[in-house]
């Protein structure tokens, strides 16, 4: 079974079974990974999943927590409000406005410094087409980034950031504004990013999403001449072009930031970037849709099984869908009826927090 057809039936299922695990949304984004690069093929992909009723609901029903998900704080498992608010406007074009507005609808309800930063960012998106409103929008964009509160240091604050320099180098093209001014900025928001980045990637906080969501992703790779011919990729070639940009990003952030040179920086706080695998579709019983909640293998065996080269991304020209993994090992009691137990019980394994900071989430590793 392809990881695509995961999103039509166990995937969904998953998400809908118990959404507040993590596990459905991690297989999502690896499913979704190698097709960002084709935008109208990414977009159908998207609204596979959530232009359906049964994970609309999932996501938007308020419940309490099952009582087999202990959580430590309020932030141990996602909210799957915010996660599906998050990606849907990636289900529609730049012109298209249904999604983006189902999308701060939910945010509006679910309140809190993160879902207020990500509703600002899409009404951003949705002013692109009235000079008045964007003003606007960027304005209460600006000041929520200036005063993150909770949401300082997720991977929302990155987008925030990376919206708010776009914008900036929008003006610049248009020649609207002052040009040295207006990229000065943007290069300032961008050496926000890079410094979380950074940060995370000392300390080991992960993210369930990837960097390919930032157009700097993109920059620094058209700028090291490593771009494809993505839609992105050209974006990020012409905004270069602009205005006598690449000088300034050359002089700016490229020339002192050489470790974002390279992918595999971009990817050291990305997830799914670690080595797992997904259970083999042959053992129907156990799927992760059957609990919506795995048995996770011991890091130290986790780690074990990777293989160095797992945990480096192909190039965004071709980038290839990472490995995931839900748990490989079951104690007898979980087994199918139908499976015969081992002969000696496996030792059960133990389970360990890791902080997600840029999602400010915790998954058991």
């Amino acid at each position: 079974m392809q990881l695509g057809d995961w999103v039509r039936d166990e995937v969904k299922q998953a998400f809908v079974l118990v959404p507040e695990r993590r596990e459905a949304q991690i297989l999502f984004e690896a499913a979704a990974f190698p097709l960002r690069p084709n935008k109208p093929e990414f977009r159908k992909f998207v609204r596979r999943f959530i232009d359906n009723d049964a994970v609309r609901n999932a996501a938007r029903n308020k419940r309490p927590l099952p009582r087999y998900l202990v959580a430590d704080t309020a932030k141990t498992f996602p909210s799957p409000a915010f996660w599906y608010a998050a990606i849907l406007p990636e289900g529609e074009g730049e012109r298209e406005q249904a999604f983006k507005n189902e999308a701060v609808t939910i945010l509006r309800g679910i309140g809190g410094d993160e879902a207020d930063l990500q509703r600002r960012v899409i009404e951003v998106s949705l002013s692109q087409n009235d000079p008045a409103a964007l003003a606007q929008a960027t304005a209460n964009l600006e000041a929520a980034v200036n005063a993150p509160g909770d949401a300082a240091n997720t991977f929302t604050f990155q987008v925030a950031c990376d919206m708010l320099a776009q914008v900036r180098l929008n003006a610049c093209a248009a020649q609207a504004v002052n040009v040295d001014a207006c990229q000065t900025q943007a290069c300032s928001l961008f050496r926000m990013i890079l410094k979380i980045r950074q940060d995370q990637a000392q300390v080991g906080q992960l993210s369930t999403r990837p960097a390919s969501k930032l157009s700097l992703f993109y920059l620094f790779l058209a700028q090291a001449g490593q771009g494809g011919n993505t839609d992105s990729d050209n974006f990020a070639k012409e905004r270069l072009a602009n205005a006598g940009f690449a000088e300034v990003f050359r002089r700016e952030l490229f020339e002192s930031n050489k470790a974002f040179h390279d992918q595999a920086t971009w990817n050291a706080v990305y997830q799914l970037t670690e080595r797992v695998t997904a259970p083999a579709p042959s053992v129907t019983p156990l799927h992760v849709a059957t609990v919506g909640a795995v048995i996770a293998e011991p890091a130290s065996a986790a780690r074990a099984s990777a293989p160095p080269e797992s945990r480096v991304l192909p190039s965004a020209s071709s980038p290839a869908a990472p490995a995931i993994s839900v748990g490989r090992r079951v104690p007898p009691s979980r087994l199918p009826q139908s499976a015969p137990a081992p002969a000696v019980a496996p030792e059960v394994p133990t389970t360990r927090a890791r902080t997600l900071d840029a999602d400010g989430f915790a998954i058991v590793e």
